[in-house]
């Protein structure tokens, strides 16, 4: 109901009955805005409706609801995953070759004797352990212990010879009275087999050492032989 603005009496037309002042009518209540539709929530069921764009855009597509997994049991066995896609694999003449592998890793070493021990019972003593050598497997098909094998029988043989022979000169100078010539002759032969001594342990260090050193003529008979 209107008022009026000078009295404050209430006025029924136009203009105040009691003061004459035209009436103004109540302020309007404030407008509110009006409320915005109410947008529906997104679901299983149910796709929001797409953004407006710009002429020929077209919004990607999104992602829909996943269906439900059915759960193993007894009778019923997962599906299997997705595979690659078509095309996808090994391509011809890619990966291991034949022939290529890891280089084979070293075993344990066989039983028995190295190459170098064995040539160097070759000469412990001469002769004799280098008969046996060249008949014992598999040590007379390796040509390093066949060699100094060899080389064991030529040196014992020549160690042999020269025992016989001065022997012989000794006891001849002996029988004949020749005191001094005998005695010259012992003091050479020590000295002689001082030589050989250290031959013969100079030809153990170096089968030790895996050489395959050679004496003058009976080492290159030995090569031959070998």
């Amino acid at each position: 109901m209107p008022f009026c603005k000078n009295c404050g009496a209430s006025v029924q037309g136009q203009f105040c009955p009691k003061c004459g002042t035209p009436a103004v009518a109540p302020p309007a209540e404030a407008q509110a805005p009006p409320a915005a539709a109410p947008q529906p929530q997104a679901g299983p069921y149910y796709a929001p409706a797409p953004q407006p764009g710009p002429p020929g855009y077209a919004p990607p597509p999104q992602p829909g609801p996943a269906a439900p997994q059915p759960q193993a049991g007894p009778y019923y066995a997962p599906a299997p995953p997705p595979g690659p896609p078509p095309g996808y694999g090994p391509q011809p003449g890619y990966g291991p070759q034949p022939g290529y592998g890891p280089p084979p890793q070293p075993g344990a070493p066989a039983p028995g004797l190295t190459d170098n021990l064995a040539a160097l019972l070759c000469y412990v003593p001469p002769l004799i352990c280098g008969i046996v050598f060249l008949v014992m497997q598999p040590y007379c098909q390796k040509k390093f212990i066949r060699f100094h094998a060899f080389q064991s029988i030529f040196f014992g043989i020549v160690l042999i010879a020269v025992q016989i022979v001065w022997g012989m000169l000794v006891g001849i100078f002996l029988s004949a009275w020749a005191w001094r010539a005998a005695y010259f002759f012992g003091l050479i032969g020590t000295l002689l087999w001082l030589a050989f001594l250290v031959i013969w342990v100079f030809l153990l260090i170096k089968a030790h050492q895996g050489v395959m050193f050679k004496l003058p003529l009976i080492g290159d008979l030995a090569e031959k032989q070998a």
